[in-house]
């Protein structure tokens, strides 16, 4: 996979019809991407018991479905960021976002150099998405910012103005 077809549907104005999976069970997984018409899938780390090890079995099951998968972070801390990007999501959601600096620090946690602070050192990326990984990561990357609390909604505009936010649930 060369771009990330959530980002390109973005860029040409379209819709995005997506879900959120809160069981980390890799039928349930493989049932949506090959059974809907989804354009990503969201797999919930925030508010249910799932793990790295059960996260990767989520991924394996949609491979190959066209379907990206993306995971929405216990908390937006970036050593969880990075190890979610790390094991092949394409994106991540990060709840409860209160302020611009805190986007900025998201951002830079899911972008590698010169973007960010993401390390390069896991083999999942070129063994899910090929050849050239690295140079195309950046641009694959989807992040999201989830703004949850009245005193985020009053600093939209700074929010949003963050390099590399793509997204802003509110």
């Amino acid at each position: 996979m060369d771009s990330n077809p959530v980002i390109d549907k973005m860029k040409r104005g379209e819709a995005i019809v997506e879900t959120w999976s809160t069981t980390g069970d890799p039928s349930v997984i493989e049932v949506l991407a090959y059974t809907t018409e989804l354009d990503w899938i969201v797999v919930d780390f925030e508010h249910n018991a799932i793990d790295v090890s059960t996260a990767v079995n989520c991924l394996r099951a949609a491979q190959g479905s066209g379907i990206p998968m993306f995971a929405r972070a216990p908390y937006g801390e970036k050593v969880w960021i990075k190890r979610i990007l790390d094991i092949g999501f394409m994106g991540i959601a990060a709840p409860d976002v209160k302020n611009a600096e805190q986007a900025r620090e998201i951002v830079q946690a899911a972008k590698y150099a010169p973007e960010g602070i993401r390390g390069i050192c896991s083999a999942r990326g070129q063994i899910a998405y090929g050849p050239g990984f690295y140079q195309k990561a950046n641009d694959m990357t989807l992040v999201v910012i989830m703004i949850e609390d009245p005193a985020a909604v009053d600093q939209i505009d700074e929010i949003i103005a963050v390099p590399g936010v793509d997204v802003c649930f509110i």
